[in-house]
Order: C-alpha cells, then structure tokens, then sequence
C-alpha cells in the first residue's frame, strides 16, 4: 500500500492500489530517459561551443592578484559573445598587427586570432596565432606551475596546425588547473580545460559546479 506521507499531488497522479508500483516505476523511467535526452543534449552544445568559446582564463604568468583584462579586450571579448567577428577584428587590429608598437594584451591577440580565423583570414590569422603561442612558450618557462601558459601554448599550436601539440599542452594544463580550483570563475575553465582534451562528461560536470557556484555567463559560454 502507499506510505502514509505521501504528498497528495504524487496519490492523484499515481494512485494506490493494484499497479501503483508499476505506475511509479514508470514515472521513474520516464524521468530518467528525460534527464539522459538533456544531459546529451549539453554535452552537445558545450562540445560544440567550447572549443571556441573563451573562458575566463586563470591569472596569467608572471602577474599576482586576480586577473585584469584590459578594457579594450572586454569590450571585443563582449562582441565575441555577440558573434560580430568583423567588428572585433575592427576593434583590435589597430592595436595588434598594425600597430608599430603592439601594446595589447595576450587576451586581445588570442581573441583576434579566433575572430580572425572564423572570417577566414588565414595569413593574419597565423600572425596572431603566433603572437600567442609565442606568449605560451614564454610563460611556461617561467612560471610552468601557472595554467593559463599551458592555455595560450596549447591554443598557439591547435591555431598553427599542431593538434597534437595542443593536447598534450592541454593535458597538462588540466593538471594544473584541477590543483587551483577555486569559485565560478575556475570551475568554469576546468570544464574548458576538460572539454579540450575530450573528457565530454568531466567537462559537463565542471561546468555544472561553475554554475553551482555563480557561474551565469550564458553569452560567453554560448558564444
């Protein structure tokens, strides 16, 4: 028979009697086969976002305190979001790769290298490219305990045509993210750092935790 405290709303929609159980047991199935259709389809999106979306990376090498982005590289990362590559690459190509005297930070380099390489420009593109994995190299040397080198090596690779380069960057940058997790803000480039390596689920669960957490960047992660 039913447990006396069951809940009035679960009696009228399961009843008791002959076939509660089975009833129940169906309700149960039903739940789960809608959890597993809108787990896949996260894992979708996420898979297919977050190889370029980009995160909110942790402090970069050789810096302390939290991380600063300049002003001009938020306003392109927001444009980003937006999905105006021409008008990102409008923004900081003046401060970049035309500028006699490169001032920009790695964010905006990294940025116009993704904005530049979805326009199709492949001869900039590189340029930039260059300019990150440069970075990546240097501050893996000085400071290889620090993720975010590991993060722009592994980029600079993947956007000059070494994959498996990338990867194995990557893996260590998981490494070195997982022994830093901290808020919203790290969680959710652990679940970057772990959708780059294919670890879909653990991606997934990252994120989740980032959301937990305060994570509520719907554009940045969608972009």
């Amino acid at each position: 028979r039913c447990p006396n405290r069951q809940s009035a709303a679960r009696v009228n929609r399961e009843g008791c009697g002959p076939g509660a159980v089975e009833r129940r047991q169906s309700g149960v199935m039903h739940r789960r086969l809608i959890a597993g259709v809108s787990l896949a389809a996260a894992l979708a999106a996420f898979g297919w976002t977050i190889l370029t979306a980009p995160p909110t990376a942790p402090t970069p090498a050789g810096r302390s305190g939290p991380r600063r982005i300049g002003s001009i590289a938020l306003a392109a990362r927001e444009t980003f979001a937006r999905g105006d590559m021409a008008e990102v690459v409008r923004v900081l190509r003046p401060r970049t790769l035309d500028a006699a005297e490169p001032r920009a930070s790695t964010d905006a380099w990294w940025i116009l290298a993704h904005a530049l390489t979805r326009l199709g420009d492949r001869s900039s593109a590189e340029t930039a490219w260059r300019r990150v994995l440069s970075v990546g190299e240097e501050a893996t040397q000085i400071a290889p305990d620090n993720p975010i080198g590991w993060y722009y090596l592994g980029w600079g690779r993947r956007g000059l045509g070494d994959e498996g380069g990338a990867q194995e960057a990557w893996r260590t940058l998981v490494t070195r993210s997982e022994a830093a997790r901290g808020g919203a803000g790290p969680r959710y480039d652990t679940a970057c750092h772990r959708a780059l390596v294919g670890d879909r689920l653990g991606a997934l669960e990252a994120l989740a935790s980032a959301i937990d957490n305060g994570w509520n960047d719907r554009a940045w992660t969608l972009a």
